[in-house]
């Protein structure tokens, strides 16, 4: 089986999550390629350094300016501070739909394609959480759900997960058919409306901000939105 393993970040918290995500997840998917979107940013020099150590990679930078968000409508609240939060949101939707025109540059076929985000650990190597999941679904994290999909990981056959990628480009659509947007649940609706068959497995994963900190205990993970498994 031959996979794209893609990633969409800023590299923001590289130097503490590269060695885990090489071990847990690049090493461990056989027979992948390696393609990866960064935002220019502080960190992404950095990150392009590492991940060219790997021998299956290809790395991307491009800058990313600010976005005129009146054609959107955000949860209250959600996800932080107004219009830098809803920037950095908006942003990260949209490099993720980048990701099918780099999938397609390789001129490849795969049969599989997994997306990640890169400020994350891993509890344990990833290929046998997934290696038997049915690729005509669409298969996220059981765990932060927050009434809608978690929005950190994917993984799928090649055209589930270009709709996947999709969401932006659809997004001024769903504010005017009265959508607020939020992550996970922007996911869940856009995800439905494509008929994209989407289910939850069990795979653990800890978010790592900037300095290093560490955002989730397990205890608290435990009890922040999981849903029982469908594999």
């Amino acid at each position: 089986m031959k996979t794209a393993l893609c990633f969409a970040c800023t590299g923001r918290s590289i130097e503490y999550t590269f060695d885990n995500i090489k071990h847990n997840l690049i090493d461990d998917i056989p027979n992948c390629d390696v393609i990866v979107y960064l935002a220019k940013s502080p960190k992404s020099d950095l990150a392009k350094e590492r991940l060219e150590t790997l021998d299956n990679v290809k790395v991307y930078v491009e800058p990313e300016e600010d976005m005129d968000l009146s054609p959107y409508t955000f949860r209250p609240d959600w996800p932080g501070r107004a219009n830098s939060s809803h920037q950095i949101f908006m942003n990260m939707v949209k490099s993720r739909s980048y990701m099918k025109t780099l999938i397609e540059k390789q001129n490849t076929h795969y049969d599989r394609v997994i997306f990640s985000r890169m400020d994350i650990i891993f509890e344990e190597p990833v290929n046998n959480l997934i290696r038997d999941l049915d690729l005509s679904n669409l298969w996220v994290p059981y765990f932060h759900n927050w009434g809608g999909y978690n929005d950190r990981f994917a993984v799928s056959n090649k055209e589930n997960m270009f709709e996947y990628f999709s969401l932006f480009e659809n997004l001024e659509d769903y504010c005017r058919e009265g959508l607020i947007l939020h992550a996970e649940t922007s996911l869940k609706y856009h995800l439905d409306k494509a008929n994209v068959d989407t289910k939850r497995f069990k795979i653990i994963f800890y978010r790592i901000r900037a300095n290093g900190e560490i955002t989730d205990n397990y205890d608290r993970f435990l009890e922040a939105g999981v849903h029982s498994c469908d594999a």
